[in-house]
């Protein structure tokens, strides 16, 4: 099991882009178990354990844009949900997230 807060640094995520978002951020955490803190910034989803900074991944390349403090998808073709029941409940996280607020989400 992989325990990781998220915190959102952007006003939200239009409801077009949680799949893609979900999808994101569990393919990274699931391959890289030692990720304890997701960071949802204004261009990229930041990834850390305690202080150290382990990766970014950046909205524009992968579908995604922030206008407005809003993260949107981008793309043609709306990705399907992976990862099953964690990625259902990574995205009503997602949804409920406001701006600063920590959320924690066990897999």
């Amino acid at each position: 099991m992989v325990d990781v807060k998220l915190s959102v640094f952007v006003n939200g995520i239009d409801r077009g882009a949680l799949v893609p978002m979900s999808n994101l951020i569990l393919n990274y955490v699931l391959q890289n178990k030692t990720i304890g803190k997701v960071e949802i910034r204004e261009d990229r989803i930041a990834f850390s354990k305690y202080l150290i900074k382990k990766d970014d991944i950046l909205y524009s390349s992968n579908n995604l844009e922030n206008r407005g403090g809003i993260i949107y998808f981008t793309g043609s073709e709306h990705p399907k949900l992976d990862y099953g029941n964690a990625g259902v409940l990574l995205m009503n996280i997602l949804r409920q997230l406001k701006p600063r607020l920590v959320g924690k989400l066990s897999i």
